[in-house]
């Protein structure tokens, strides 16, 4: 069972990644490539709690500068996606070979 403890640490981790996603989009906007889509903005702020979460798990929370290691990961979170995708499949052939 989770803890209380545990669920109030993936809130946290999950409102730095958020708030790096947010800033991304707002990137995005400013730079007036893309007109907002509710859409998309709802899919990247998903990816970048899942992202943030995920990689956020593997950091301990005693490090100096996770807060801001958890707003770059969000800030980042497809390429990061995509990367971590790449890595885990070359492991995965790894072992089955």
């Amino acid at each position: 069972m989770i803890s209380l403890e545990r669920v109030l640490e993936l809130c946290n981790i999950g409102l730095f990644a958020l708030a790096g996603g947010v800033a991304k989009q707002c990137q995005v906007l400013l730079k007036g490539d893309e007109k907002f889509s509710l859409v998309r903005f709802s899919l990247h702020i998903g990816l970048a709690v899942f992202t943030g979460i995920t990689v956020g798990s593997f950091i301990p929370a005693d490090v100096a500068y996770r807060d801001g290691v958890m707003l770059m990961i969000g800030f980042t979170a497809q390429p990061l996606l995509e990367i971590m995708e790449v890595k885990f499949l070359k492991k995965a052939g790894a072992i089955d070979t």
